[in-house]
């Protein structure tokens, strides 16, 4: 008979998966799930700004957030001012690949010309310095460049006429232009025939000197823009001098030239910007110079930053002075200095907020702890309320000041800003030191005040520490089941995104990872059986992942009385599963009820407690892969954190772990065995394709099981339906 397809939804992720849905059995993700997120602040940016902190990690949190935590601390605040100044705290800072209207503009050319290729954006080099071979790339032409470019093509366009073979020659010089975008040597644009007009001279003379700009060819680019600069009559007079002073920049910082080219270009700067007829270039020049000071003298420009983050009433925005101050305290741009360790800078505020945020970033190292405690006692109001929450954030329950430091949280009063971070800290550094009583009954009162959870982030990090002192396995699932406040794609760096995702599509409450990896490879059929019976307010969909992951071990342990009395409970639960675990459960014997369940295992669609197997990503979501991969066997990890009162019971429910073999190994053998007894049933076929099917379409593929099956499948019932849909085995 053809095997069901079932559609049960799995709703038990683990920290790395998706939110809940309808999730293929074959697939992996590349999104993973943040109960957490401690690089910024649990509350609305607006409340955020009013002084609404929450709970603080200071040494976590992004450098935008710590000035505003900095702010409100030391007594500063947020003026109506400040808060339209800080804006939105993270502007939204688009990357090459997403800034990109100006490149769709000129992709818009060259659709009008059919070219379908685009031009790149990262220049790339090798070269070889003192006998060695090196590397690099940058970001070479940026987003205003295209717009240029597509802005000139319009303007030519309406000069020259559609069909004017000028206007085609520009736009092939244009493209040869942006070639060196990309690696490779440089490509400059074909001479003019002597019959062009000055207006295709004066373009091209410019489309050369961006060629050369383009190519790092930096000294030749300078003295070209500045040609241009000396012609009265180009249209690209006004930009020369400005571009040659970015090629004699770029020269400093990409071309090998050095701090001395760095200077030179900010003494010409500083004088175009004194000089009242080069107006129109004064903005880009500001910029410019701010730039190239700070790589020059990185420590007076901390200081200047500082200083204007500060101001009661800044600017109308700071966007650009809050992206620099974090770039000078450890960005990933390369800086002239290295980052500024946590030492003493000054006794004004905007030094103590440099040192601040410096310490904060600086490596957990004695001295760091030192200089921290020493400062939360010399410094007078209103500064000392940040030092000490830079003490608590950096402090572990081993280090010596710990109980100064609990007495001192234990003393911020209840309305106080700090208050939440203050109940944080102090439980957590109770549980590091040993005092897991005392830590859990502070986490009861405080996960029991409305105000500690109205924010998930901040119930979570409470709920994450709870779940540390517990008892019970049901009290460790109970504070288990959390709320996602953020996905991100796994980009590699595994920080969440700079805009999180809608929190309506994040509501449904799922295991964190600890503890799912408990329930996967440390508990017992007897024990997730239980969890059930203690917590009957879990949501359904993990409720039922719960009870067929209990019934899953039941087979795997070959405790048969047991497997029974969950498939009734699960027969009752679950719709979708009443057919195929009825025939389980009709079975006359332990050989056909294990046939009925290996069948069940075949199918595409099962609940199932996910297994961490990947850094961020799952390798599969079916129970095919669940346990840890280890001699074909199911590997029993050391307990990391088990619940006390449950701890001897879970370690010899699940010891036997060691031996039992991974679902896909029993699986297999089953029906093998099943298969080669039982040769005339008509469910031998379908299983084998299954099989073969199965170690293809899983990230736990398995070699020997598809060729066991294949062999089998074209040796018995070659002339079957099954054989001619199996032409392939897979490794």
């Amino acid at each position: 008979m053809r095997l069901e397809r079932l559609s049960i939804v799995l709703l038990v992720v683990f920290l790395a998966g998706l939110p809940a849905a309808r999730i293929c059995a074959s697939g992996s993700s590349y999104l993973r799930n943040w109960f957490v997120d401690p690089t910024r602040p649990s509350s609305p940016a607006e409340r955020f700004l009013a002084g609404e902190l929450g709970i603080v990690e200071a040494d976590r949190l992004k450098t935008v957030h710590q000035v505003v935590v900095f702010r409100h601390l030391t007594g500063l605040g947020m003026t109506p001012g400040a808060v339209q100044a800080f804006g939105e705290l993270e502007p939204a800072r688009q990357p090459w690949f997403t800034a990109r209207d100006g490149y769709d503009r000129w992709r818009e050319v060259l659709n009008h010309y059919q070219r379908r290729s685009g031009p790149a954006h990262f220049r790339s080099d090798h070269r070889e310095v003192d006998g060695v071979k090196t590397f690099r790339y940058f970001l070479n032409c940026l987003d205003p460049a295209f717009a240029t470019a597509a802005e000139t093509w319009e303007a030519r366009r309406a000069t020259y006429g559609e069909d004017s073979p000028w206007l085609e020659d520009w736009f092939e010089a244009q493209v040869v232009v942006f070639e060196n975008c990309g690696k490779g040597p440089l490509r400059l644009p074909a001479a003019l025939p002597p019959e062009a007009p000055e207006l295709a001279r004066q373009d091209r003379r410019y489309q050369t000197a961006a060629a050369h700009f383009y190519a790092t060819d930096n000294g030749q680019a300078e003295s070209l823009f500045r040609a241009l600069a000396e012609d009265e009559g180009s249209p690209w007079q006004s930009l020369g001098r400005y571009l040659a002073l970015r090629s004699r920049v770029r020269l400093g910082s990409v071309g090998g030239g050095g701090p001395e080219a760095l200077r030179a270009a900010a003494e010409e700067l500083t004088a175009v910007l004194a000089d009242p007829s080069e107006s129109a270039q004064h903005e880009r020049c500001r910029r410019l110079l701010d730039w190239v000071l700070l790589r020059l003298e990185p420590d007076l420009q901390r200081l200047r930053l500082a200083r204007e983050l500060l101001v009661p009433d800044p600017p109308e925005s700071l966007s650009q002075t809050l992206v620099d101050f974090a770039e000078l305290h450890g960005g990933r741009r390369t800086f002239a200095s290295r980052k500024l360790p946590c030492e003493t800078v000054g006794e004004a505020a905007a030094a103590w907020l440099v040192e601040w945020v410096a310490c904060l970033g600086d490596p957990r190292r004695e001295a760091t702890l030192g200089h921290l405690e020493g400062r939360w006692h010399s410094a007078e109001e209103p500064f000392r309320d940040a030092w000490l929450l830079a003490l608590a954030s950096r402090a572990r329950g081993e280090d010596g000041v710990v109980p100064d430091l609990l007495a001192a949280l234990a003393a911020i009063p209840s309305d106080h800003p700090l208050a939440p971070s203050a109940v944080f800290h102090r439980a957590r550094l109770l549980i590091e030191a040993g005092e897991g009583e005392t830590a859990r009954t502070l986490l009861d009162v405080e996960l029991a005040r409305p105000a500690r959870t109205v924010h998930r982030s901040d119930e979570n990090r409470l709920r994450g520490l709870r779940l540390r002192t517990a008892h019970r396995l049901s009290e460790l699932v109970a504070d288990g089941f959390q709320r996602p406040v953020t996905t991100s794609y796994d980009d590699g760096v595994g920080g969440p995104p700079a805009v999180p995702v809608k929190p309506e599509n994040l509501t449904q409450p799922v295991l964190i990872a600890p503890v799912t990896d408990i329930l996967n490879a440390q508990a017992g059929p007897q024990f997730l059986a239980q969890v059930v019976e203690d917590l009957p307010d879990l949501p359904p969909g993990q409720r039922d992942a719960l009870l067929f992951r209990a019934w899953t071990l039941s087979l795997l342990f070959g405790r048969h009385a047991e497997g029974e009395d969950l498939a009734a409970r699960l027969e009752a639960a679950v719709p979708a599963l009443k057919a195929p675990l009825a025939a389980y459960r009709a079975a006359e014997s332990d050989t056909g009820r294990e046939l009925a369940a290996a069948l069940l295992f075949l199918d595409e669609w099962v609940p199932a407690i996910v297994v961490p197997t990947g850094r961020y990503a799952l390798q599969d979501w079916y129970p095919w892969c669940s346990g840890a991969l280890k001699g074909g066997t199911l590997r029993n990890p050391s307990p990391k954190l088990l619940p006390r009162d449950d701890r001897e019971a879970l370690l010899a429910d699940g010891l036997r772990l060691g031996s039992v073999p991974l679902p896909r190994r029993w699986v297999a053998d089953t029906i093998f065995s099943w298969a080669d007894r039982q040769r005339q049933d008509s469910r031998v076929p379908e299983a084998l394709h299954l099989l073969v099917r199965r170690t293809r379409f899983s990230a736990c593929r398995d070699g020997d099981i598809s060729k066991g099956a294949f062999d089998r499948l074209h040796r018995r019932y070659g002339d079957s339906e099954w054989a001619g849909r199996t032409p392939y085995w897979y490794k």
